[in-house]
């Protein structure tokens, strides 16, 4: 097993999504505190060399529905 490290913002990110989302994300986090660097797609995808993003869903979860 693996442990996660928190940015300290990323746990008020997380407070600020809506519970369906909140739910996958959690659940994401825990199948890669589990299985570490060996998650892959496609619950997690490469940007560069050695940094990969973990996807919790097929939206962007940093969009929200109030912008203009």
């Amino acid at each position: 097993m693996f442990e996660l490290l928190f940015h300290p913002q990323a746990f008020s990110e997380i407070e600020e999504l809506d519970d369906v989302m909140k739910a996958k994300l959690l659940a994401k986090l825990d199948k890669l505190e589990l299985l570490g660097n060996e998650l892959r797609f496609p619950d997690t995808r490469p940007i560069k060399q050695g940094l990969f993003e973990l996807r919790v869903g097929k939206k962007d979860i940093s969009q929200t529905d109030d912008k203009p």
